[in-house]
């Protein structure tokens, strides 16, 4: 019923995304690298299940469906080729920026209707958080502004911290989520090719505005739905470009310069109705990610502080502020712990917060894999294996089980990555030009 599931990229977000797939019941059963150095290749050759090889792992048979999130140069190819073969394909934030090679993809996904074709924006509107600020919007009237701060970990940075915890670890190589961390490890050791330069380099698809701007925009289309991004003004900076040593006490990549944005601030307008959204995502706090999401509306304020919601209600010009909890309702004092209760009665929820509990802290290995985005990428995950199911019913019950459409309601398709991509390209435009740039869809 479910589908056997093959993975293109070795980067940190694989290794979770196998032991979220595991935890759901999915079946791994072939895992592609572009990192050629002399150990990553013994592993291959001592592995059945990793190779080096793209049509390996498009043409196994135990596979329908794939997962791109390898670096985003790669995804057009691999996308179009997957679903010329009949497999499902689902993509992962960073996605491909160039607008040709993204409607190829568009094309590709069009011509199978029977094929899932998605892409997952971080999860961040998977989350119950979300899911409590959306409904709650009817309470503060007219929604005027959103200002939205996020601090995060240097990505570049990010691999050297995640070498020195990965360097002492013993590897069991007979798990697959092991033999990444491996991967990992000798990347991040190692000035091979295509390993930690993809995330230096803007024009490859790097840069915070394209791994969380493009989230906190697919987000914000769907809170206010509707609405549409008329024009922007950007400023993206490189605030740091050189790399730092590596593991091994080398400077890596010494004759290259970073060009992918470390800082950057954008604001959108959105019309109807003339929305104003101000986003700063700053990270040269080298910190754990946090993020703050202020809606403003003419009768109150939602706040979404990483993972509690809070209703601020304007009541005689006195604040009144009360905090959602995970069943969307109001309690007068904040509780911290509110947001993630789970019902006592409800094993599976339960089940679901002591698995995502092991990921608590992530960060402290993997600094850039937020705790945020893990859970939301496994609420995403939850909900395709619920259209799967769905499907697969669909068809049992079909005459004609060959030409069900995939019911992707709710998952966010290629077309979706145009519109996205389509305003990150407006933003660094406008950074360029200095000025506010028209949005051509």
């Amino acid at each position: 019923m479910l589908p056997g599931i093959g993975i293109f990229g070795s980067d940190p977000i694989s290794k979770v995304l196998i032991e979220i797939l595991g935890h759901l019941e999915f079946d791994v059963h072939a895992i592609w690298t572009n990192i050629s150095d002399k150990e990553t290749r013994n592993l291959i050759k001592s592995s059945n299940l990793v190779t080096n090889s793209i049509d390996t792992v498009l043409l196994n048979k135990n596979v329908q469906l794939v997962f791109v999130c390898c670096q985003p140069n790669f995804h057009s190819q691999i996308c179009t080729k997957a679903l010329g073969i009949g497999k499902n394909v689902i993509c992962l934030n960073p996605t491909c920026s160039d607008r040709v090679e993204i409607e190829q993809m568009i094309v590709s996904a069009r011509y199978y209707p029977c094929l899932l074709s998605s892409i997952c924006f971080g999860g961040l509107r998977y989350l119950k958080e979300y899911t409590s600020l959306k409904n709650k919007l009817n309470l503060i009237g007219d929604i005027k502004v959103c200002n939205i701060t996020i601090n995060c970990h240097n990505i570049v940075m990010a691999r050297n911290q995640m070498h020195q915890s990965l360097s002492n670890k013993k590897f069991q190589l007979d798990i697959l989520s092991e033999i990444v961390d491996k991967i990992n490890l000798n990347v991040s050791s190692t000035s091979a090719p295509g390993s930690v330069n993809w995330l230096s380099d803007k024009d490859l698809g790097a840069g915070v505005l394209n791994r969380y701007g493009a989230a906190i925009i697919s987000m914000i289309l769907d809170m206010l739905e509707g609405k549409k991004v008329t024009k922007v003004f950007g400023c993206l900076k490189t605030l740091v470009d050189t790399f730092p040593e590596s593991g091994n006490g080398k400077n890596n990549f010494t004759i290259r310069k970073i060009t992918a944005d470390d800082y950057c601030t954008f604001q959108l307008n959105l019309e109807p109705g003339s929305v104003l959204i101000n986003v700063c995502i700053n990270s040269l706090a080298h910190s754990k990610y946090s993020h703050e999401i202020n809606v403003c509306g003419s009768r109150g304020v939602l706040k979404w502080i990483d993972s509690n919601v809070y209703h601020v209600n304007f009541d005689n010009y006195n604040l009144n502020s009360a905090i959602i909890d995970s069943n969307n309702n109001e309690s007068t004092y904040p509780d911290s712990n509110n947001e993630n209760t789970v019902p006592e009665n409800d094993p599976k929820s339960q089940a679901c917060e002591e698995f995502l509990n092991n990921y608590a802290k992530i960060e402290d290995t993997y600094p850039e894999l937020p705790f945020l985005y893990v859970r939301g990428l496994y609420f995403y995950l939850k909900k395709v294996k619920e259209k799967f199911i769905e499907f697969h019913n669909l068809k049992s019950n079909s005459k004609k089980s060959a030409t069900v459409p995939f019911p992707s309601e709710n998952l966010d398709n290629f077309e979706h990555t145009r519109l996205i991509q389509t305003v990150v390209k407006s933003i660094y435009q406008s950074s360029c030009e200095n000025r506010w740039v028209p949005v051509k869809y």
